[in-house]
């Protein structure tokens, strides 16, 4: 591929493997039947089913006359089927020559050659997790014009094109945006989910040789119009047709969010006695798996050694001995402990685990313990995630409230000055995800205590933070739906910088307008 570019560009010769992208399609399901791989996109359990058009008009936009590369998000909620229509972009792009899969986030950023003829795809899952090496992706693509080849890069965001306005802007690769193609991915229509269902029971039923019988198509359909921007949804569909292999009597009986709760719960039993035979509590593989959705890329032997702390109760053996058993599991590869998949089904693991410990003193360390290091920005977007999937299977059997993800992360900063100054980054968020304002409240209302104190000693060195921590506070407070509170701190966020604002106008008048 030859390309102009402002600055050297270092390319990747060879294959696909050398340059970094991946299409990690997998083959016959395992005979272990965990449930990471039944309902992946990886095993294929049933066929692409209702998104020909949407498949067609991403052909077309990557086979257009552009000689610039091109972005285009896909966006879509939990389940509908994104990063599978990736893969079958990148599949049918790999038939016609090109070069096309997924990028690694762990690999440096570089542009792999194409040796096919044809153009490159590279497609970036979860940007909004991995922000600061998305912006060196976009940076590296701003950089080049009038390629030979087309370049074309689609980013599976839950977020649309316009919460990337001002890292696009930063980048300078709004231009380069596409802003007619699809946007966000919907539910499948009544005949879809059908085809959909009978395709994922007998791909189910014929890969464990399970006996199965069919669903009465106005059945299906009846389940469907339930709830239809949920059961529309092709996880939802594939999860009620392998729940109706495992238990036909309840086949449709169970709303898609009980359905993805019992196949949770199968999967928990599944891996007690994993976890037995390498002499752990049984209770110890579902935990760990259910924490390691906390983390992007995994558990890595920190992590894991970090659990392994007697105070934590996990049922893991002293740190490095707990390393030595957890390598031993089929969830570690390349150095980390993964995370169950799809997101609907992590989320509803995670929030599994925590709901099955009565102490939720000792759910919130869990929390903390893996979350500790990692990076801020990339958490919120992470947590807020896992919060509305959650909020998603919000069902009975789950605890409410305090037990729930978001109430146990704020408790786990509450009192804690230490926890609360490193999750700071959460207060100056204007629009947090709707599942973090109880964290976002409680770790402004820490800072605003610590801050009064300190400005009682030295008021001209703290009185300035104290009037922003109070301004944040009062975001959050009315996210919440606190807006008696909300106004109580904003009204004294006002004074402070209006007095502020006397000794020093040019410093604290633009502080004064923006809490007024």
């Amino acid at each position: 591929m030859q390309v102009q570019a402002a600055r050297d560009v270092h390319f990747h010769g060879g294959n696909d493997t050398l340059g970094g992208l991946r299409l990690p399609w997998k083959g016959r399901l395992p005979r272990d039947g965990s449930l990471y791989n039944i309902l992946s996109w990886r095993y294929r359990l049933a066929p692409t089913i209702g998104r020909d058009d949407e498949l067609d008009a991403l052909l077309a936009w990557a086979e257009g006359q552009d000689s610039d590369p091109q972005l285009h998000w896909l966006c879509g909620r939990g389940g509908s089927g994104k990063t599978r229509l990736a893969a079958e972009l990148c599949e049918t792009l790999r038939g016609r020559g090109w070069t096309a899969g997924f990028v690694s986030w762990r690999d440096p950023v570089s542009l792999p050659r194409t040796d096919g003829g044809g153009g490159l795809c590279l497609v970036l899952d979860y940007p909004e997790e991995n922000r600061a090496r998305t912006l060196e992706w976009m940076t590296l693509l701003a950089d080049l014009s009038e390629c030979e080849q087309p370049i074309r890069a689609v980013l599976l965001s839950r977020r649309g094109l316009e919460d990337w306005e001002q890292d696009l802007q930063s980048a300078h690769v709004a231009h380069l945006c596409d802003q007619t193609l699809l946007r966000d991915l919907g539910p499948l229509g009544s005949e879809e989910c059908v085809a959909l269902f009978e395709q994922a029971s007998r791909g189910y039923a014929d890969s464990y040789d399970l006996s199965w019988s069919e669903v009465d198509a106005a059945a299906i359909t009846e389940w469907r119009n339930r709830d239809p921007s949920v059961h529309g949804q092709p996880l939802f569909v594939t999860a009620a047709a392998v729940h109706a292999v495992l238990a036909p009597e309840r086949a449709l009986g169970l709303r898609g969010s009980h359905i993805i709760a019992a196949l949770v719960k199968r999967e928990i039993a599944r891996l007690g006695p994993l976890g037995q035979a390498l002499g752990l509590d049984e209770r110890a593989v579902p935990r760990l798996c259910g924490l390691a959705v906390l983390a992007a890329d995994g558990l890595g032997v920190d992590a894991v050694k970090r659990l392994a702390g007697e105070e934590l109760a996990l049922g893991l053996p002293s740190g490095p001995d707990a390393v030595r058993v957890v390598t031993k599991l089929p969830h570690w590869r390349d150095d980390v402990l993964h995370a169950p998949s799809p997101d609907l089904v992590a989320a509803g693991m995670l929030q599994t685990i925590l709901d099955d410990e009565p102490d939720a003193a000792l759910a919130s360390e869990w929390l903390w313990t893996v979350m500790q290091d990692r990076e801020v920005e990339a958490l919120i977007d992470r947590l807020g995630r896992l919060c509305f999937d959650i909020d998603t299977l919000a069902i009975e059997g789950f605890r409410s409230d305090e037990r729930r993800l978001d109430g146990l992360l704020a408790a786990m900063v509450r009192g804690n000055i230490e926890r609360a100054r490193a999750m700071a980054a959460f207060t100056y968020e204007s629009n947090l995800p709707i599942g973090l304002t109880r964290l976002g409240v409680a770790v402004s209302e820490i800072l605003v205590a610590a801050h009064r104190s300190d400005a009682e000693i030295s008021p001209a060195r703290y009185l300035p933070d104290l009037a922003m921590s109070l301004n944040n506070l009062s975001v959050h407070l009315s996210d919440a739906g606190r807006s008696g509170e909300a106004l109580q701190a904003i009204q004294e966020a006002a004074e402070i910088r209006r007095e502020l604002a006397k000794g020093n106008p040019a410093r604290y008048l633009p502080d004064l307008a923006m809490s007024l």
